[in-house]
């Protein structure tokens, strides 16, 4: 495959704007507003359900799909099989957040079930991915407590490869480096923008971008164009915030005024 150029970049960003891409999901509570303002911001289109019968609907009306795993209701156990194994069936490009995965059986029987949906994308913090290959039992996997401390995305890179070999897809690495891995190439992305490591739902708010621009483009260049989208726009509102609590409200401000152009330059590399 390919580099992944800066016209590519800012293509897919500009292709979100013009063609408003609808983008369904099942995310947990706290993850609501976070994914559907971020979405906004970019030009996409929020569609978030709770309901079976609602996500089943929702897959066929929508352009990407994303399940975050997070603060999850009791319905939560009917509705999120089901989407899994519709999406799996339609071809449709989609999202799994494996957010707190170890934390309890119902969190842990959901999880295990989508090793045989392959989910298109798979995002998540360097210790989550691990507990993921370990559940699945992929390579390089193990235990991994998702509360604690996180180790290196690098850490956990030869899993999320390996996870990556699985479902054919692509896996998303949060880190101070976040590595954007498939079966072929890796890509990575450095933080600059310290206050994003501590904004309440930041992973959220990923998750819906990249399902966003996955609605418009391949799972890698659209895995990277939210990252760098995200780092970009972080720059800009943590330049002109006052603390946390502003910096949220920059952010999404920032996300909707992004310049393509200057995403395109925002530093990344190609991993050997």
């Amino acid at each position: 495959m390919d580099e992944i150029s800066q016209d590519l970049i800012e293509s897919c960003i500009e292709t979100v704007r013009q063609d408003h891409p609808i983008v369904g999901a099942v995310t947990g509570v706290l993850a609501n507003d976070f994914v559907a303002r971020s979405q906004n911001a970019i030009g996409a289109g929020s569609a978030i359900v709770n309901m079976p019968d609602e996500a089943e609907a929702m897959i066929d009306k929508t352009d990407a799909f994303y399940i975050n795993v997070g603060t999850i209701l009791p319905i939560f156990e009917d509705t999120i099989p089901q989407a899994g194994r519709i999406l799996a069936k339609s071809g449709k490009t989609w999202l799994l957040d494996p957010v707190g995965i170890g934390l309890g059986s119902l969190r842990t029987r959901l999880l295990r079930q989508f090793k045989g949906y392959q989910p298109t994308i798979i995002k998540g913090r360097p210790a989550e991915i691990l507990s993921l290959a370990n559940l699945w039992s992929c390579d390089g996997g193990r235990p991994s407590d998702s509360l604690s401390p996180q180790p290196p995305a690098e850490e956990a890179l030869a899993a999320g490869v390996a996870i990556a070999d699985h479902t054919g897809g692509v896996v998303v690495i949060i880190g101070e480096k976040t590595l954007i891995a498939s079966p072929d190439q890796v890509y990575c992305v450095e933080r600059k923008a310290h206050y994003l490591d501590k904004l309440t739902g930041i992973h959220s708010i990923l998750g819906g971008l990249i399902s966003a621009y996955a609605g418009v483009e391949d799972p890698l260049p659209a895995a990277l164009v939210a990252c760098l989208v995200l780092e970009e726009a972080g720059n800009q509102a943590e330049q002109v915030s006052d603390g946390i609590g502003t910096f949220e409200l920059k952010l999404i401000d920032a996300l909707e005024k992004i310049d393509p152009k200057a995403v395109s330059q925002y530093p990344f590399t190609l991993k050997d």
